[in-house]
């Protein structure tokens, strides 16, 4: 009996909570698995410098901290290719 292969497509990942536990574990998956999910999004509520470390170390284009946080953010962190926007902006980042 043969066994059909099925190509494995690249997972398109906007990871909502990026700071916390579960968070985290996924960003390490993504690490270990870059030919399987690539990680196009982050958004996370009040831990902002960790949320602007995992952008960098990502490269996402796109990273949403929490709403009161978002104006401060965009001041505070810059000189990276990421946008700091509206976590309902993300829509637009998957297919």
């Amino acid at each position: 009996a043969s066994r059909r292969m099925t190509a494995l497509r690249k997972r398109r990942v906007v990871l909502l909570g990026s700071t916390g536990s579960i968070g985290t574990s996924t960003l390490k998956v993504a690490r270990e698995l870059p030919g399987q999910i690539e990680i196009v999004a982050l958004a996370a509520f009040g831990n902002i410098t960790a949320l602007a470390a995992q952008a960098r170390a990502t490269g996402v284009r796109h990273a949403g901290p929490g709403l009161r946080y978002l104006a401060p953010t965009r001041a505070r962190i810059g000189g990276h290719n990421t946008r700091y926007v509206r976590a309902s902006l993300f829509r637009h980042c998957l297919p």
